[in-house]
């Protein structure tokens, strides 16, 4: 026999081993998925679970093994309540951060000669308040008719100033100074600010 007869021989008895072996591979996945159609409530019986007698010697309790039961469906899906924050009785007037950043920035306005000023360059010029709580009093003091703004292209930004009413203006700057709390090393506002007491 010549040496390509030999290997011929070898691939085709190969060949022939690999279809046989697929063969039964896919007919035993068939019967699988034909007994579970067939029979979808009803489990393949457990194999037997061995328990070992204690041994004399050992004073150790003897733990059996317990077969979990595995399930096929998808495990109910858990969902929380959501919070919600019922943010309807919010006023920000009401607290001591508003005020402080309320007469820092009309402070700031009426010192400059009440020339437009965009949030940024308010927040760099009042150290005690935060980027949102200017932002949060420009705005409510433009509800209350004490600042006035717009947005300004060059700062990409709202711009606020003083209104016009100077009596409304310093009323609402008395107020705000009679309720606000004291910071011991604020430079908004001027002068030093009595506490709520």
């Amino acid at each position: 026999m010549s040496l390509r007869s030999d290997i011929s021989f070898i691939a085709r008895t190969l060949g022939g081993a690999i279809r046989q072996i697929l063969g039964e591979a896919f007919r035993i996945v068939a019967d699988t998925l034909l007994y579970r159609k067939q029979e979808p409530t009803e489990a393949p019986p457990a194999p037997p679970v061995r328990v070992e007698a204690p041994v004399a010697r050992s004073r150790r309790s003897v733990t059996v093994a317990r077969r979990q039961v595995i399930s096929h469906e998808p495990p109910p899906e858990v969902t929380k309540p959501q919070k919600v924050r019922d943010r309807s009785n919010y006023n920000p007037r009401d607290h001591g951060q508003f005020k402080v950043a309320a007469i820092g920035i009309l402070q700031t306005l009426m010192d400059g000669g009440n020339v437009p000023m965009s949030v940024p360059a308010l927040d760099k010029v009042l150290p005690n308040s935060t980027d949102s709580m200017i932002r949060t009093a420009c705005k409510t003091m433009v509800e209350d008719k004490v600042l006035a703004g717009k947005f300004e292209d060059s700062v990409r930004s709202v711009v606020y100033w003083v209104e016009d009413n100077l009596e409304l203006v310093t009323s609402y700057l008395t107020q705000l100074r009679e309720n606000a709390p004291e910071l011991p090393t604020s430079n908004e506002g001027g002068e030093p600010q009595p506490s709520l007491d």
